[in-house]
């Protein structure tokens, strides 16, 4: 993982930990392999899957603008919320 990606990580964890309360999600992250981006995965339990998601998916929404803002200059940011 290259430094990029783990910031991108760290990011998602410091922003997710507060509407959850907890620490039990899971972030993984992987790099495309031309280089053009990250791609994030957040595995959060089903009963707080709305929590981050948000009402009309805002949070959701919110977290991508946040990421996508802080990699202008290191390429794409796709952040995935698995069911």
């Amino acid at each position: 993982m290259t430094e990029n990606a783990k910031q991108f990580s760290d990011l998602l964890e410091f922003l997710v930990e507060p509407l959850l309360d907890t620490k039990d999600f899971t972030v993984e992250v992987e790099e495309k392999d031309n280089g053009d981006g990250v791609k994030i995965s957040l595995d959060v339990p089903d009963d707080l899957r709305g929590r981050v998601i948000g009402k009309g998916g805002r949070i959701a929404k919110s977290l991508r603008s946040i990421l996508e803002s802080s990699s202008f200059s290191t390429g794409r940011v796709y952040l995935d919320i698995v069911d």
